[in-house]
């Protein structure tokens, strides 16, 4: 009888109680899905909801979400809680780790963070890419640097962060770093886009546009990589070459974007020829005529090219100039013998724009 009894709890628990451990397995998809969102708050209230009613099963993957959650809120207290509240499950799980290391770096608590990773015994990519990552975001990229030379077989997303580090750095030490490791990279990342694409920035950001130029048939096609090396050859005087890679563009069938159209009306006004002015203008897409830096850009490129009046056209179709915007008509007259016009111009511009000044 005793016996019986004691083995109909036991269904009773087996029955009832697979339903609830699923329900919390469950709850870890449900948070992702409500951050995915963006839906933090939501997240969070599931979370709370499920942790009053049983605590003990709440899972790692809720628990990870969770400070997801906090982290995209910026409720660092919250999150804290979060992590004093499970501080042995957080640190024996390596998802969770990464996360509590990326919530400290973005509340900007860098010791913190240094703390737990130095505490971990076993570091995963995902762990050095955390506290890579958020060394990046509180701007310590020397010790970003350091760190990368201290993993050992790192991944696509460690490489890609180092090479973004020395990007910011921008100094011949960088440069020196970005040579040697690209040199060394694993055979199976050296076709890697991202990586290729990650340190063909650094090459334009430390000032070798000689190895960007190389990299460039290798990285992905898009136009923010264009105009990164576009923008770098105007800064470096080399209009011309502004305008032979755009035309590299177009043999490659990739759309520049505004970007790309500014700085190509920038390599003009360098330039200041008016047939070479006058055939990019042609091949500006309507839709990007009316954005505001196109016209201020237009401005100046028309002045340089000695067409005043298309620089006064453009100039009275700005509903309201800026600062940039009366400097390049002001500029425009000056340049044109036109003294008298600059200085009325200057006269009539808003003080709080020649403040700004």
């Amino acid at each position: 009888m005793l016996l019986n009894r004691h083995l109909r709890s036991i269904y009773f628990d087996i029955k009832y109680g697979i339903p609830i451990v699923r329900s919390y397995c469950n709850l870890g998809i449900k948070m992702k899905k409500l951050n995915d969102r963006k839906e933090f708050e939501q997240a969070l209230e599931l979370f709370h909801k499920y942790e009053h009613k049983n605590s003990e099963i709440i899972s790692d993957v809720a628990i990870n979400q969770a400070l997801k959650s906090f982290t995209n809120m910026e409720d660092f207290q919250g999150g804290s809680e979060i992590y004093q509240r499970y501080l042995c499950r957080i640190e024996k799980n390596c998802f969770t780790l990464a996360s509590i290391i990326h919530f400290y770096m973005q509340s900007g608590d860098v010791n913190r963070a240094q703390e737990i990773f130095n505490k971990s015994k076993q570091k995963t990519m995902g762990i050095y890419g955390a506290m890579m990552k958020g060394l990046i975001k509180n701007d310590m990229l020397n010790e970003t640097v350091h760190l990368f030379f201290q993993i050992p077989n790192p991944d696509e997303i460690v490489f890609v962060l180092f090479f973004h580090a020395c990007a910011r750095i921008g100094t011949e030490e960088a440069l020196r770093l970005v040579k040697k490791v690209l040199s060394n990279l694993p055979n199976s990342y050296r076709e890697n886009s991202n990586i290729l694409t990650t340190a063909f920035d650094a090459f334009i950001k430390c000032g070798d546009l000689l190895f960007a130029e190389k990299l460039l048939p290798k990285i992905k096609k898009i136009s923010m990589s264009y105009g990164n090396l576009m923008k770098a050859y105007n800064k470096n005087n080399q209009p011309e070459k502004t305008l032979d890679l755009y035309e590299q563009m177009k043999f490659d069938k990739i759309e520049p974007d505004v970007i790309c159209y500014l700085l190509l009306v920038n390599a003009c006004s360098n330039i200041g020829i008016l047939s070479i002015s006058q055939s990019i203008f042609e091949q500006i897409p309507k839709s990007f005529l009316d954005n505001s830096y196109i016209k201020n850009a237009l401005v100046d490129m028309w002045g340089k090219s000695s067409c005043i009046d298309r620089a006064e056209n453009i100039f009275q179709s700005l509903i309201q100039p800026d600062t940039i915007g009366y400097t390049s008509m002001i500029n425009s007259y000056g340049l044109n013998g036109m003294g008298i016009q600059a200085i009325e111009l200057f006269n009539q511009m808003p003080r709080e724009l020649i403040l700004e000044e």
